[in-house]
């Protein structure tokens, strides 16, 4: 029996909303950001200290992301049987993911720049999560919903009109003309940007209530396309069954391991 059938009340409610009745909300989700992020398929925990210093070709000196603890976890693509975000093996099988004890092992260097190892926190030194969560509910078109459970935030889905200029996570000002080429624009478009659950809620149908209630809302205002960037396959079968049968994969991020994928509100599921 899980979680929601044992009738324990999970609430979706408005991010902003909340906000306005209690400021501590904002700290809370962004505490929530880091726990979600930290874990799996991401495992935003520690990263080289290079990974903040640009190079001679004005690029990344360091793409190396550490944790502190063994993972056995992985996902399926279910349509094809597929493993990926396969952190098994002491993170071998992910790229520039690797076991802060195998860089010790390898003279205290760092495994991906091969320099001594520095290693600094994904949040707040690589991306400050408060930051992060404040610039987005600023964004023209803000959508947010919150999970509550156990009289706590348990989850969170959020996304706005699709931004011209570059975000804390995102370089959309590198992307502005390819989305341009497939007729995508702020008026029309909706990003969604972030969905995530606390991981001791996980797989209870938490994430399918609150992507439904911000795809809905997304959907009353009247954007053509739904547009997002993933490693998850468990967004893209949502999208694909609730959005539009087939989502298009545009392209691979420039700047990370995800795909950028498009779905046509217009060409209903």
């Amino acid at each position: 029996m899980n979680y929601l059938e044992k009738n324990k009340h999970v609430l979706v409610s408005d991010i902003a909303e909340l906000m306005r009745k209690d400021k501590a909300v904002m700290y809370d989700v962004a505490e929530l950001y880091k726990k979600v992020f930290s874990g799996h398929p991401w495992e935003a925990q520690f990263i080289c200290s290079n990974m903040l210093v640009k190079g001679s070709d004005s690029k990344q000196k360091c793409k190396a992301i550490y944790r502190s603890e063994a993972c056995d976890k992985f996902d399926i693509i279910e349509k094809n049987n597929v493993v990926i975000n396969d952190c098994r093996g002491n993170y071998t099988l992910r790229d520039n993911i690797y076991l802060l004890s195998d860089a010790i092992e390898n003279g205290n260097k760092c495994i991906g720049c091969g320099e001594p190892l520095i290693i600094k926190e994904f949040f707040p030194e690589y991306i400050n999560h408060v930051n992060l969560f404040d610039e987005a509910i600023h964004k023209e078109g803000f959508i947010g919903k919150l999970a509550l459970a156990d009289q706590k935030i348990v989850g969170f889905s959020w996304g706005y009109s699709l931004p011209d200029a570059a975000t804390t996570t995102v370089r959309f000002d590198l992307l502005r003309e390819k989305f341009s080429e497939k007729g995508l624009h702020p008026e029309n478009t909706f990003y969604a940007a972030e969905t995530g659950v606390a991981e001791e809620y996980r797989g209870i149908g938490i994430s399918t209530l609150l992507s439904a209630a911000r795809l809905t809302e997304a959907r009353q205002k009247d954007y053509k396309y739904l547009l997002t960037r993933t490693i998850n396959p468990y967004v893209l079968r949502y999208m694909n069954k609730n959005v539009a049968k087939r989502g298009i994969e545009l392209f691979k991020d420039p700047e990370h391991s995800s795909k950028w994928y498009l779905w046509d509100f217009k060409k209903s599921a």
